[in-house]
Formats: C-alpha cells, structure tokens, sequence
C-alpha cells in the first residue's frame, strides 16, 4: 500500500511538533489583544503543513479544553493559526466562557461560514476530527445563546476611566461673614438699609431706606 508510508510519515511530522505556542511573547500580546476585540485571526490557513501543526497541538489543546482553562485554549489555537470550523469554534467557547460574547458571536460566525464553505475548511467528523462536536449546529447553537445574553461587565465602559460627575453646588465659606458664592459687602463701597429709630430725627419720617455710605477721607 502506497498510502500508508505517507500516513505514517505524518503521523511521523506531528509527533515530532513543537506543539501549541507562542515562541515570541509581543507576537502572544499582539494575538491574544486582537482575540478579545473579536479580530483574532488564524493565518496559517488549512493547508496539509498547518494540518500538520495542528495534529501536533491537539493534545495540549485537549488538556486546556479539559481544564477549563480558556486563555491557554485561545492561545493555543491562535498559536497553531489553523483557519478551519473546528479553530473557530475553539475561539468562540474560549471568548464566551471568559464574558467576552461580543468576540465569541464573531467567532461562531466564522465557524459556520467555514462549515457552510466545505473543503480543508471544514472537520471531517466521520474521521473524528471534530472532537464530537456537531458542526454547524453546536456553532448555531451557542451563537443564538450569546446573541440573546445581555452584554456583560467585561462589554460595559470602564468605571476607572468614566467621567468624573462634578457638582456645581458651591463650598460653604470657612468664614462666618459671608458665603463662598456670594460677593461680600465692602463697608467702604456698598449702601446699607437703614431702620430709624424712634428718637432718630435725622431719618425721614416715613421709615428707613437705603442710604450710600459715607465716602474715606482721603
């Protein structure tokens, strides 16, 4: 049989792979940045060698899977850049279970349109290269449950960095005289109400009124 020496010779290349991960970590920052604003992507494509990387990954991608662990499984998957449903999916589970359902309805989207696409792009489940995943629909499916969940925290504006509400009701003076948004009377320059008193025969008889001050002496 023809087949079987190069079925074994890729077994052969994906047992001897690095395995999932990045080798640069600015690359990592850059990739895992993009993943949570849902513009992660996968540039490696769907070729036999990327095929081959991936085979390579998988069991450490199992093991975050497994784990729960949601940013070693997005790092991974990026890592590999495997542009197929099944890598897409991956992301979209990985940006959902962290609360990041913005990102993840971006990734499922990606999963079915690759599905829908056929060819390398899409996992051959009767090899079992799907990982009991039911592509399209558990892509669907869980793309109509982010689309129908509210935004999360993680969606909301920051409250560090929202505007300071800043009132507009002035500070009470420290002094008894007078109050902070008030102009306070100079004694010098501004007229005061005078009242009369009974004996004063110096004020008009009908009452009081206002009367300029008396200018300094020079």
């Amino acid at each position: 049989m023809k087949s079987f020496p190069i079925l074994a010779a890729m077994v052969g290349l994906a047992g001897c792979s690095s395995g999932a991960g990045f080798h640069d970590l600015a690359q990592r920052d850059s990739a895992m940045a993009a993943f949570r604003s849902g513009q992660a992507s996968l540039p490696c494509g769907d070729g036999l060698e990327c095929g081959l990387k991936w085979a390579g990954a998988k069991p450490t991608i199992d093991r975050y899977v497994q784990a729960n662990d949601w940013n070693g499984l997005a790092e991974s998957v990026l890592s590999v850049g495997f542009d197929t449903d099944l890598s897409w999916y991956y992301l979209g589970a990985a940006a959902q279970n962290l609360g990041n359902n913005r990102a993840a309805r971006v990734y499922y989207e990606a999963s079915i349109q690759r599905t829908n696409a056929g060819g390398l792009a899409a996992c051959n489940a009767s090899l079992g290269l799907c990982d009991s995943i039911n592509l399209p629909m558990d892509a669907q499916r869980m793309l109509a449950e982010v689309s129908s969940t509210r935004a999360t925290a993680s969606e909301q504006p920051s409250r560090a960095t929202a505007p300071r509400r800043v009132s507009s009701a002035p500070a009470a003076s420290s002094t008894s005289a007078t109050r902070a948004w008030e102009t306070p009377s100079s004694p010098t320059t501004a007229a005061a109400w005078q009242t009369p008193s009974p004996g004063d025969q110096s004020q008009p008889a009908a009452g009081g009124g206002w009367e300029n001050p008396v200018p300094a002496p020079k």
